[in-house]
C-alpha cells in the first residue's frame, strides 16, 4: 500500500508540556482520514507539525515517501501539503471541495465568493494535500 503521509514516533514538546508523544499514523494515497480527539488532546499540534509550523522534537513525517520533517513551511507548501484554518463558515452555493479551494486561492479574489451567503459549520478541514484534491 502506498501512503501520502507518514508519521512515525513524533513527539513534540512546549517547554514542560508534551503535545505529542510517540506519534505514529499514515494516510494511504486516496484516502480521506480524520483524526479525532478532545480538545488538548494535540491534535492542532500533530498537524502544525506535519506542515512543518512547529518543528517536531524527534520523530520523522514522510510526504509520498520524502522525510518533510526538517523541511519550512514554503518547502513543504510546494510539495503540496497545506494546512488550512479552522472555519465556522462555509458557502451554501460551494461544494466541499470548493470551500477548500478558497484556501488556496490567490488573494481570494475568485469571484464566485461574493454571490455566496455564509452558512455557520460545526465541521473543521484541517489539513488537506492540493494534489489530491485538484486531481
Amino acid at each position: 500500500m502506498t501512503f501520502q503521509i507518514e508519521v512515525e514516533s513524533v513527539s513534540k514538546a512546549f517547554g514542560g508540556v508534551q503535545a505529542n508523544r510517540d506519534i505514529s499514523l499514515s494516510v494511504p494515497q486516496g484516502r480521506i482520514t480524520g483524526l479525532i480527539g478532545p480538545n488538548g488532546s494535540g491534535k492542532t499540534t500533530l498537524f502544525n507539525s506535519v506542515v512543518g509550523y512547529h518543528p517536531i522534537d524527534s520523530g520523522s513525517i514522510r510526504f509520498e515517501g520524502r522525510e518533510i520533517s526538517k523541511l519550512r513551511v514554503p518547502q513543504i507548501a510546494r510539495l503540496g501539503l497545506l494546512r488550512t484554518f479552522q472555519q465556522t463558515r462555509i458557502y451554501s452555493k460551494m461544494n466541499c471541495v470548493e470551500n477548500m479551494l478558497i484556501s488556496v486561492s490567490s488573494g481570494g479574489n475568485s469571484p464566485n465568493m461574493v454571490d455566496h451567503p455564509p452558512l455557520r459549520c460545526g465541521t473543521e478541514i484541517s489539513m488537506f494535500s492540493t494534489q489530491f484534491i485538484l486531481e
